[in-house]
């Protein structure tokens, strides 16, 4: 059997806040079954799934592991496709509660390791170190909304010269390449919503070997002001459901719940992804490069090369200021579990892992 591990996001740090996508792991008509950790800051979720898709990594064809954006060495959740298991943390920022209790979704919850009384005791320390993590991160809304005003004034200078029909009959002409004759089932396939890269204390991350694991031939379009590529992947996503294939599409870091950056379609070893200054992709094996100023009047570049320079270098130095909220958070949140880690029993923790995992295999 091939085994494939993959590295996605379900939540991103954006300018509204924290944007979820993890409402899609309660879909009714889903046969997967969800399991929800409740659990406090450190008090081993991440362990507990890190040490789930380890042991089953060799053993399904998909494994997904669902990073933190607010800590990436962290998992908030995994994915195992033969087994159709989902678990995931339901803790904030995206609290996940069961639609449809134990028919769908499952509690897990690790409140019987917890010393109540002794936490108590921080319950002020607790509530205030929350508060200042909360402030950390408006700031970096605050900051992104910026950053945004200034590359998104950039893309509307520029789109207004768009070809749009030349674009889609570029579209077209790779769909009918890549799609002709490769009619998979009849009816719709299932979009699943994902992001491969978001802001996180470490910076923007972007898990590249993601994109080449699942996707053996990539079209990469190198579209650094960000007027082509939603329209482009648009009508990509489109053909290939309307094919009848399974498909993550992945949105930007920068707008979480409205633009597409990627088209991953695992079952044709196919993906469609966007390049830019700020998402490079050079780790990413690229076969076709379509470059998106063939799609718009390149004498604006020339005539708006000094405002086009001053809006993106500014942009760069408000996200890099961004990040650093982002990182100040972390920190917070490092104190934070200082408070819980001490007044856990992980020996309760490791039983209750275990009695899991015994369930799943059961």
């Amino acid at each position: 059997m091939n085994s494939l591990s993959v590295d996605f996001f379900l939540g991103a740090n954006s300018e509204h806040g924290f944007f979820s996508h993890f409402d899609q792991l309660q879909d009714p008509y889903s046969d997967f079954q969800t399991f929800i950790i409740k659990a406090g800051p450190g008090t081993g979720k991440s362990t507990m799934m890190k040490k789930l898709a380890r042991r089953y990594a060799d053993r399904e064809r998909l494994v997904e592991r669902v990073h933190c954006s607010s800590d990436p060495d962290s998992l908030d959740g995994v994915i195992l496709h033969d087994n159709r298991i989902q678990i995931v943390d339901g803790t904030p920022p995206h609290v996940m509660e069961p639609r449809f209790a134990a028919a769908g979704e499952t509690i897990l919850s690790f409140y019987p390791a917890f010393c109540e009384k002794e936490l108590r005791k921080h319950r002020l320390e607790i509530a205030q170190t929350s508060s200042v993590i909360s402030g950390f991160h408006r700031r970096f809304c605050e900051l992104l909304r910026c950053a945004n005003l200034l590359l998104d004034s950039n893309a509307a200078l520029i789109r207004k010269s768009l070809n749009q029909p030349k674009l889609e009959r570029a579209v077209q002409g790779i769909l009918k390449r890549e799609l002709s004759h490769k009619k998979k089932q009849e009816g719709m396939g299932l979009a699943k919503t994902r992001l491969v890269s978001a802001f996180t204390p470490k910076g923007l991350i972007t898990y590249q070997d993601t994109i080449n694991t699942l996707c053996g031939k990539v079209y990469l379009l190198d579209d650094e002001y960000r007027i082509c590529s939603h329209l482009f992947l648009t009508i990509v996503r489109d053909a290939v459901l309307k094919a009848g294939y399974d498909c993550y599409v992945c949105y930007s870091p920068f707008h979480p719940d409205t633009q597409i950056d990627q088209v991953l379609i695992p079952d044709l070893g196919l993906g469609f992804v966007t390049r830019s200054r700020f998402l490079p992709l050079e780790q990413v094996h690229a076969n076709k490069v379509i470059h998106a100023t063939r799609f718009f009047d390149r004498e604006i570049l020339r005539q708006k090369k000094q405002r086009l320079s001053f809006c993106r270098k500014t942009a760069a130095a408000i996200l890099e200021e961004a990040l650093e909220a982002l990182a100040q958070a972390k920190a917070a949140h490092d104190v934070l579990e200082e408070f819980y880690a001490p007044n856990v029993d992980f020996s309760v923790v490791d039983q209750i892992t275990e009695e899991f995992f015994n369930r799943l295999e059961a």
